[in-house]
């Protein structure tokens, strides 16, 4: 089909936004990141579009909207990007739709919505005002797991496509702090409560979900000592032994610099001991399962799982899932997390 299509680059990049629906920076970011389209270039440096771009770069568009990552499909040809749309169209329009409250439903995806898209106007207050209505309606745990859950994968992807900037993804992350420190002030921890210290290990600069975990913790009543984004081991060692806490919680967005990371995580073992519980969450926790291992940290992939293995120890029980929690076995003995911690039990706050 498109063997047909005019191969002259005719099209400016204003005419190319207005045909495909795109951007001039996911355009950019497609083209310098994954080669998607080859433009050529006008006299003044200027990009301009082929037919055949157009049409290629609208079949991108329609895969990426239905969830496909650009950089999974950006190097199929057009016949087989037509042949992934048919394909995603068709399990769209068979898909079962789920069984839920209808206003439920269109509350929290309305908030979810405006969330992001004040994020993309960079606009904090309206931010903040959507934030508080999904608190209002939903509760602490259920606005974490179903509005900033979603909306921190929503603006990673969205950052990995070259349609949101670097500056988005900080002010989501600032307004995410801010999300804690109300939250710690609204629940102050109690002063027997356990504590523990929350941050991204250098070379993980995203920390929204450092950030999410600490707002977990805090919900919970945990005492949070948060270090924010790529914090060093010296930084970390330094804030176990002021703070005295015995567990360091870690979130690991992405899987880049493994071997740098493999060895932060062995020097900061070294450094805060066998007492200290090294806990790790985030997206790109499998792929660092081997080191998870040879440090005796344990993994906590999703917020849910986190806040269980909290009340567990807040309620000094130990009934934990072992094989959920500690899915590897370590050399020598080793003195279980849910025994160094005593405390009182204490409702968990939802």
């Amino acid at each position: 089909m498109d063997k047909n299509l005019d191969k002259t680059p005719k099209h400016s990049m204003g005419s190319a936004c207005e045909q495909t629906g795109l951007t001039p920076d996911v355009i950019r970011a497609w083209e310098r990141r994954y080669d998607a389209v080859t433009p050529q270039r006008t006299a003044g440096n200027q990009r301009a579009f082929s037919d055949l771009d157009i049409y290629r770069l609208r079949l991108l568009r329609q895969a990426t909207r239905v969830g496909r990552s650009i950089s999974k499909i950006a190097h199929l040809s057009n016949e087989e990007l037509v042949d992934l749309v048919a394909q995603d169209q068709a399990r769209l329009r068979n898909r079962p739709q789920p069984k839920q409250h209808p206003t439920q439903k269109s509350r929290t995806s309305i908030l979810l919505q405006r969330c992001l898209e004040a994020v993309q106007r960079l606009d904090g207050g309206a931010f903040e005002r959507q934030l508080e209505l999904a608190v209002i309606h939903l509760g602490w745990a259920r606005t974490m797991d179903e509005v900033l859950v979603p909306l921190m994968e929503q603006i990673d992807e969205l950052w990995s496509e070259g349609a949101m900037s670097l500056e988005h993804e900080r002010l989501a992350s600032a307004l995410v702090r801010s999300f804690v420190g109300s939250m710690t002030r609204a629940y102050p921890p109690e002063s027997n409560a356990p504590g523990l210290i929350i941050a991204t290990p250098r070379g993980q600069v995203h920390e929204l979900g450092a950030a999410l975990m600490a707002a977990t913790a805090a919900a919970e009543g945990w005492r949070v000592t948060y270090l924010g984004a790529e914090a060093s081991t010296e930084e970390i060692a330094m804030a176990v032994l002021e703070t005295e806490f015995e567990v360091v919680a870690l979130s690991l967005a992405h899987p880049e610099g493994e071997s740098s990371l493999d060895g932060e995580l062995k020097t900061l073992r070294r450094l805060i001991g066998d007492k200290c519980q090294l806990v790790i969450g985030g997206q790109a926790v499998a792929s660092f399962s081997q080191v998870l291992d040879d440090v005796g940290a344990l993994r906590v992939e999703q917020l849910p799982k986190l806040r269980q293995l909290l009340v567990s120890l807040r309620s000094g029980t130990d009934e934990v899932d072992a094989a959920e929690f500690h899915p590897f076995v370590t050399s020598g003995p080793r003195t279980s997390l849910l025994r160094q911690v005593l405390i009182s039990p204490r409702a968990s706050i939802s």
